[in-house]
């Protein structure tokens, strides 16, 4: 089975999108999300605050950790179960809004993931910071997914840049009403009193993905879902049926409306 490595946000965690992995396992993908030391919601609560210094080691450290990753995966000893069924040669990158920066970066540095799917992307600036080449010579399937309401990474500056520098084959799949932790499991939870218990400030969360203004979970996980798997079943399994789910109709037969695709 192909292999796809999750990379979680900022101050997220390895489960903090399981509406889409645990998807992308049940369509026969070995699905490897890892914490990302440092960066995850418990390392902030501990440090009290974003800590810019720590931002930027996570920058450099966290396309090391799946790159490590796929060492590993590459190195199984034979009489590990996983050992018999993953396709090394097979490899793609996803993550969200920091996982998507990662997922880029591993993307432009590393052979060995042949696609990435990014949601709720920062610019082209900062992914190629990291990369020895330009992402218009990255040489490889890319989308990204973004929200039209998305406040923290507005698309029409950050996904927009992307876009403009991207070679086919590429996709780019817009939510129009999706903010940025729309594309999380925290649209699914009442926030609120786990910000209570956490002593965190879930304003942002609310405002920005998961308020009475933003798409339903309901409606927006199957829309990210079938653009998503859809292009990583093209680009990693050779399926030309599933070249349907890249097509504004199949996304309109899901929600009419709601989302916008290009390639």
């Amino acid at each position: 089975f192909p292999v796809v490595f999750f990379s979680h946000g900022k101050g997220g965690i390895r489960m903090q999108s399981t509406y889409y992995t645990v998807f992308l396992a049940s369509h026969g993908y070995v699905v490897v999300a890892p914490d990302h030391p440092g960066d995850t919601i418990v390392d902030l609560i501990e440090a009290g605050d974003v800590d810019v210094v720590g931002t930027v080691e996570n920058f450099v450290d966290r396309p090391k950790d799946i790159e490590f990753l796929m060492d590993e995966i590459q190195s199984l000893d034979a009489k590990d179960p996983l050992s018999t069924i993953v396709d090394t040669e097979r490899m793609g990158v996803t993550g969200h809004s920091f996982g998507a920066l990662t997922s880029m970066v591993v993307a432009g540095q590393d052979f060995r993931a042949k696609v990435a799917v990014a949601q709720s992307p920062v610019g082209v600036g900062i992914v190629e910071a990291a990369t020895p080449e330009k992402l218009s010579e990255f040489g490889k399937p890319m989308m990204i997914q973004s929200g039209g309401k998305d406040k923290t990474l507005p698309e029409d500056v950050d996904a927009a840049s992307l876009w403009d520098e991207m070679k086919s084959p590429r996709a780019w799949e817009s939510l129009v009403r999706a903010g940025h932790f729309t594309y999380s499991d925290l649209c699914t939870f009442d926030v609120r009193p786990i910000g209570d218990a956490l002593s965190l400030d879930v304003e942002n969360v609310l405002s920005d993905g998961c308020g009475p203004d933003n798409t339903p979970h309901e409606i927006a996980f199957p829309l990210i879902r079938a653009g998503a798997v859809g292009f990583l079943n093209v680009h990693l399994r050779g399926s030309t049926a599933s070249s349907k789910w890249l097509t504004q109709g199949a996304l309109d037969a899901l929600a009419q409306g709601e989302s916008t695709l290009k390639e």
